[in-house]
């Protein structure tokens, strides 16, 4: 079973035992003003071509050009990855190729994905429950690999236009209790990057 044989939060629950809650303070976001030259390249891409058209348009055309926005500020910590093959080895239900992934960055360079993994994010068109199911499948998976339950695993599920946050730790998952626009989105990526950046150093 691969993560997106995983439809919901409850099957990763139930699986796993996972512990869930809703929370208004799961993640504070610290302010972002995105480049003049990404707002530009956006918007003129924007009027060329219907950017949310399909799933893989949205995955290309903008959740990974706001990912990629926010990551060079932490490049020294982190390295960006997309559709990467993980696997728990002594759990064939936890295998996968998260749309986005970030992961510690390897003292031999960013061809290593160096543990601990820290971010998963799914990209999805509009079904942000078999999103979640995926996406939390992710994090348990980067959690196991990574052998330390203390760290925090952030899990972001978006269409592009809304995006939704999570944050696993031990056997708690915890929901942002609100979904963001995409205009806010860019301070709750800075906070997410800023905390995985610090967790890359335990």
């Amino acid at each position: 079973m691969a993560f997106g044989s995983f439809i919901n939060i409850a099957q990763i629950q139930t699986a796993y035992q996972i512990k869930y809650e809703r929370q208004p303070t799961v993640i504070q976001p610290q302010s972002y003003q995105p480049s003049a030259t990404f707002s530009q390249n956006f918007s003129k891409l924007a009027t060329l071509i219907d950017v949310f058209a399909s799933e893989e348009m949205r995955k290309n055309a903008v959740i990974f050009p706001m990912l990629a926005e926010v990551y060079p500020h932490y490049a020294a910590k982190l390295v960006l990855w997309s559709e990467e093959y993980i696997a728990v080895p002594d759990d064939n239900r936890l295998n996968g190729y998260p749309d986005f992934l970030v992961s510690t960055r390897s003292p031999l360079g960013f061809t290593i994905m160096e543990k601990p993994l820290l971010i998963v994010v799914e990209a999805k068109e509009d079904n942000f429950t078999k999103g979640w199911g995926q996406c939390l499948a992710g994090m348990v998976a980067c959690q196991r690999l990574n052998g330390r339950a203390d760290l925090a695993i952030f899990g972001i599920v978006t269409n592009g236009q809304t995006w939704q946050f999570g944050i696993l730790q031990a056997d708690l998952f915890r929901q942002l209790d609100r979904s963001i626009d995409r205009l806010d989105a860019f301070g709750y990526l800075n906070s997410v990057f800023a905390v995985a950046a610090h967790e890359a150093e335990k």
